[in-house]
């Protein structure tokens, strides 16, 4: 009999296809990881489970009792992910649009030259509004007439040298990748599998285990938080483990560190 033990880690965890797939414009085998996390920041796992009585006699006392655990919810946050975590936790579909050009909106806060030419960081296009104001410090008072464009370079015809102006433009892009979210655009089902580093109570040693999720459904968890003084990006991540042969779990104990 193994002696008791004490959980310190959940590391490795690879989500796996299930079948031939295709993520974030790329194309997975069976069995193939598709997203891999070295480690996690916080991991949590619970159980949903319901009570079925059977009653009788005088007083239709419950006589039998059945507890069924009906699902395993594992949820997790990690760091920065990359765009196939993005698109698998929004439930998003993603699709290039070729050379199509996708007009970028930007600010910009410039000083003219002595000519009255203000240069951009980016080449605006021609073909959506631009406006310039001067600015006052950080106010504007008054609104620019843009009297030509040129590459990066707008003349504001300004005849005071180094003088500081806003300009409101847009520039194109043709390197892009949409995400449109609505709907389940990610069918199918998943595997993940993970290891456990545990200490054994009796020796002090590490151990390691395996935990293994055979076929889980990824829950859309979209949530993000934006300001200055909010907490760094984290992708949280929540999978509905499904039974396999009545099993929505395993934990498989090897009773040595195959780390060590």
């Amino acid at each position: 009999m193994y002696d008791n033990f004490g959980v310190k880690e959940l590391y490795e965890i690879s989500f796996k296809t299930t079948n031939n797939i295709e993520i974030n414009k790329q194309q997975y085998e069976n069995d193939e990881v598709f997203m891999f996390f070295n480690d996690l920041m916080i991991g949590s796992v619970s159980a949903e489970d319901s009570v079925i009585a059977a009653q009788g006699g005088k007083y239709n006392f419950e006589q039998i009792l059945w507890n069924p655990v009906k699902s395993l919810d594992f949820t997790f946050e990690s760091g920065l992910v990359n765009m196939t975590g993005f698109n698998l936790n929004t439930q998003s579909k993603a699709f290039d649009l070729g050379a199509t050009n996708v007009a970028i909106p930007k600010r910009e806060f410039v000083t003219t030259n002595a000519s009255g030419i203000a240069t951009l960081s980016q080449i605006p296009t021609t073909t959506r509004s631009m406006f310039a104001y001067e600015l006052l410090g950080d106010v504007i008072v008054t609104k620019l007439t843009i009297v030509g464009v040129s590459g990066k370079d707008v003349d504001l015809g300004i005849a005071n040298a180094t003088t500081p102006v806003v300009i409101d433009y847009y520039f194109l892009d043709d390197n892009v990748r949409y995400y449109s979210i609505g709907g389940e655009n990610i069918q199918g089902f998943f595997k993940v599998t993970s290891k456990v580093k545990v200490v054994d109570v009796k020796d002090g040693q590490n151990k390691t285990m395996m935990f293994v999720l055979p076929k889980v459904k990824v829950l859309s968890n979209i949530g993000l938080t934006f300001g200055i003084k909010a907490n760094p990006i984290v992708s949280s991540f929540k999978v509905r483990a499904l039974p396999i042969d009545g099993a929505l779990a395993r934990f498989i104990y090897l009773n040595q560190d195959i780390e060590g």
